[in-house]
């Protein structure tokens, strides 16, 4: 009976090397007609200064019983061309939507060793067809290398 959206918050912006660069996390609001939503400034992920500086593009679907996001991860400084400080997927788990847990190095996806999407990875979306989990996201340079898609197989 009630509608949640989990939505990118920017937190703040600092000027770094000449360029305005943002600082953004996830928070939770809710709306029982899908019109008005009610935000109490609920902080879901953060980013953390020095390892992952945005959180973004949040992608929450409920399976089993238990809310799964997925992510987009980067670093403030140099994250445009540097493959270690650029865009990933990242993952979390919650058993309310509201408190969760990082659990990137479950998300089952990286960046490859080289082509399209070799620097970043992000923007994703998730959706399942005829049982199999699907996952479309964007390459380089925010999807201007392109943007593929990605199959989950099961362990």
């Amino acid at each position: 009976d009630v509608w949640k959206m989990w939505y990118l918050n920017c937190e703040k912006i600092e000027n770094i090397n000449n360029h305005p660069e943002p600082f953004y996390n996830v928070k939770y609001a809710t709306s029982v007609n899908g019109i008005d939503w009610i935000r109490q400034n609920e902080v879901c992920i953060d980013f953390d200064f020095g390892n992952i500086d945005a959180i973004g593009r949040p992608c929450v679907y409920k399976e089993d019983g238990i809310y799964k996001m997925l992510h987009s991860n980067r670093k403030v400084i140099n994250y445009r061309v540097d493959k270690n400080a650029s865009y990933s997927i990242g993952y979390s788990e919650s058993k309310d939507g509201i408190n969760w847990r990082r659990l990137d190095d479950k998300v089952g996806i990286c960046k490859s060793d080289e082509g399209w999407d070799s620097i970043m990875i992000e923007y994703c979306t998730t959706y399942k067809y005829n049982g199999v989990r699907y996952l479309i996201y964007n390459g380089n340079g925010f999807g201007a290398s392109g943007f593929g898609y990605a199959i989950q197989i099961e362990n």
